[in-house]
């Protein structure tokens, strides 16, 4: 209990590190660039106040004129006549009226820039700069000085500054043209100022407040920052090094661990996402909140009233988050780490059988069930549902709500649906009595077991089918082969018959056509026994004589049977028996046929001058005997009907086989309760039979 509760608090402060590691790093990524510059006189704050002190000193002491005197000084030049010619299009006709025209125009710019300045808010602004600047400037074209102290030279201005109570916080040398300031209709009385702004460090002076201010929030806000660093790193460290051993992912949490597998990939990744957006959102917040606690006075968060207590919930909700996530994450690691279930997840996942579920639905061809029209009808007011969510300011946390619930349930509602109609369309392709692909079996609902059913189903008429064709075929052959096998040595006797009545025939040529009609004859007799021995072997109509049978004599004594044929056939026998006697419970007769047909079919279809190997060995309580041989014939696809009667490796026919030899073999040895197995690997041919083992 002592570990768990260890294992939990360790992860439970891991999560709480990144959480605050990630708080602090976003609100560093945030405001770095605000906070960016050397110090609060390089910021665009500061430029902005000064250009603003400029504008306004440009109006009330460096111009020089009244708004009569500019009036009285306007200048029409040859380009400003062209210029309004091209603007206005003018004609030639009306070329008299233009310098009336240009000078009225110039005449309203310059009455509305000093209008500009008549309002007393623009007036105290001016009145404030006065106190937050000392400065003086000088005319580089008439030398004349302007200042706001009562001196009469810079040596004078300089001195006062050195004199003054408080130190010189900041000195900004400074050169502008006036005519940035005026309007067009007074850039001929504009001027080139240069000289100096200085600021002094008086609490009293806004800019001064603004730039302790500025020095304060970015120190915090590195600090912030690197903390933040720090806790992350630390946070990943221990969850890198204690996951593989925290019990709060795996033994703690099994049946989390087997819920979450059940879920498709994409729905587990999809929940992942939304966990992380909504820790993403809260990161916002906790930032926000966080700058309004330090003294960050510049957001607009829309909270009435934030406060410490603001932060700490949303750090808490962050590490709640962050821990889910973790946990997502490994599960969903552990669920895709082997590579063989990556490509089944993805197949098993929603987007994939959305996509095939409305490919079925709405764009193949066919017959559509009026559930499709449903369906239609919502994939329609789906979005439009969503985006009327998005459109009235719904909160953030609301939305992925909203999404996480309607989303899934739409995709799933159009899944069963292409589930449900193509399990109805393969109902009737099986009533038809056409082909089609197995149904998938997806989860555990009603739609999934009668999906199975239906599958079984089809396997069922499928194997009849199959079956059914297989023994029409099968018959068809039997009874051509069978005509084919008889009707020759018929033919044969026949023939020679017709012959042998002829009285001029010779001597010898009459005993030449008996010993061939003999020969026939005794073929025939042959091939007619084999038919009945094997109908009676396949029917079980056949009694056994058993008794103890030495294995290993009756092998020997069939292979000295032809031992002479094995001596002509060019092939090199490998047998390979044991020492001692090997006894079994059947019928020595019936397996000594048994070995006759394998020995025989080995010497009439074995490869010329390849070896061919018998062996006999005891497997617990079981003899197995391998017969194994290089074909000379190429057995082609369907091996398995080399067992069916009248089948022959030899597909000529040439052979003096009846193609009952391993028919026999095998209906011999399923009566004695063994396994006759056949297995064909290219041209090697391999027979292995099993009977049970006696003392």
């Amino acid at each position: 209990m002592g570990t768990r509760w260890r294992s939990r608090l360790i992860f439970g402060l891991a999560s709480l590190l990144i959480a605050f590691g990630l708080a602090g790093i976003s609100n560093l990524v945030k405001n770095h660039a605000k906070y960016d510059e050397v110090d609060f006189f390089h910021t665009e704050q500061y430029e902005e106040s000064l250009h603003e002190f400029q504008y306004l000193l440009t109006r009330f002491d460096l111009i020089g004129y009244t708004q009569s005197e500019a009036i009285n000084s306007i200048e029409i030049t040859e380009d400003d006549v062209e210029q309004f010619k091209l603007e206005y299009r003018v004609t030639e006709e009306a070329n008299s009226d233009i310098h009336q025209l240009i000078r009225s125009t110039k005449e309203r710019e310059i009455m509305d820039y000093f209008n500009a300045f008549e309002s007393e808010p623009t007036k105290q602004s001016y009145s404030n700069y006065q106190e937050i600047y000392y400065y003086y400037l000088t005319d580089t074209e008439t030398g004349g000085f302007y200042t706001n102290l009562h001196v009469e030279d810079v040596e004078q201005f300089n001195q006062t500054i050195r004199e003054s109570n408080f130190p010189v916080l900041h000195r900004e040398s400074i050169a502008f043209n006036t005519s940035q300031f005026f309007p067009e209709a007074l850039h001929h009385v504009a001027s080139e100022y240069e000289g100096s702004f200085v600021l002094i460090d008086n609490e009293a002076n806004p800019i001064i407040d603004a730039y302790y201010t500025y020095k304060k929030n970015k120190t915090l806000l590195n600090y912030y920052g690197i903390s933040g660093v720090v806790a992350l790193i630390i946070g990943l460290f221990i969850i890198l090094k204690q996951l593989k051993r925290m019990f709060v992912i795996r033994e703690n949490m099994p049946k989390l661990k087997q819920f979450y597998q059940t879920l498709p990939v994409d729905i587990s990744i999809l929940v992942l996402v939304l966990f992380l957006l909504l820790g993403f959102v809260w990161i916002g917040d906790s930032a926000r909140l966080f700058n309004y606690q330090v003294g960050y006075r510049s957001m607009n968060d829309g909270y009435s009233d934030p406060s410490w207590s603001g932060y700490i919930v949303r750090l808490i909700g962050i590490t709640m988050v962050v821990g889910a996530s973790i946990v997502q994450i490994r599960l969903l690691y552990l669920r895709l780490k082997p590579k063989y279930t990556r490509v089944k997840e993805i197949k098993n996942s929603v987007a994939i059988q959305f996509l095939k579920a409305c490919q079925a639905l709405f764009i193949k061809k066919g017959k559509k069930p009026k559930l499709v029209i449903w369906l239609s009808v919502v994939l329609l007011f789906f979005p439009l549902a969503f985006l009327s969510f998005w459109k009235y300011n719904v909160e953030m946390e609301h939305r992925i709500i909203i999404l996480l619930l309607t989303l899934p349930t739409f995709m799933i509602l159009i899944i069963r649906a292409a589930y449900f109609q193509q399990i109805s369309r393969t109902i009737s392709e099986i009533a038809a009595g056409e082909s089609s692909a197995d149904l998938p079996v997806l989860g555990k609902s009603n739609l999934t077991a009668l999906a199975q059913e239906v599958n079984d189903v089809k396997e069922g008429v499928k194997r009849s089918l199959e079956q059914q064709a297989r023994s029409e075929r099968l018959k068809t052959e039997l009874i051509t082969n069978v005509s084919h096998d008889l009707r020759t040595p018929l033919t044969s006797i026949i023939s020679y018959t017709e012959l042998l009545k002829n009285p001029r025939l010779t001597e010898e040529q009459r005993e030449h056509y008996i010993e061939v009609i003999d020969r026939k004859s005794k073929r025939l007799n042959l091939l007619i026994e084999d038919l009945f021995e094997a109908s009676k072997m396949a029917s079980g109509n056949i009694e056994l004589e058993k008794a103890n049978v030495d294995i290993i004599q009756l092998l020997q004594q069939a292979l000295g049977e032809y031992e002479e044929k094995i001596e002509a056939s060019e092939l090199d026998f490998r047998v390979k028996l044991p020492t001692n006697s090997v006894f079994t419970y059947a019928d020595g007769q019936k397996l000594w046929r048994v070995f006759d047909n394998l020995i025989e079919n080995i010497i009439k279809y074995a490869l010329e001058n390849t070896r061919v190997y018998i062996a006999v060995q005891t497997v617990e309580e079981q003899i197995a005997i391998e017969f194994k041989n290089i074909t000379r014939e190429e057995l082609g696809e369907n091996t398995e009907e080399l067992l069916e009667r009248f089948k022959r490796g030899d597909t000529a026919r040439n052979t003096e086989g009846s193609g009952l030899g391993l028919a026999i073999a095998k209906s011999i040895i399923d009566l004695h309760d063994g396994t006759f197995d056949m297995e064909v690997d290219g041209d090697l041919f391999k027979i292995t039979i099993l009977l049970k083992r006696t003392e």
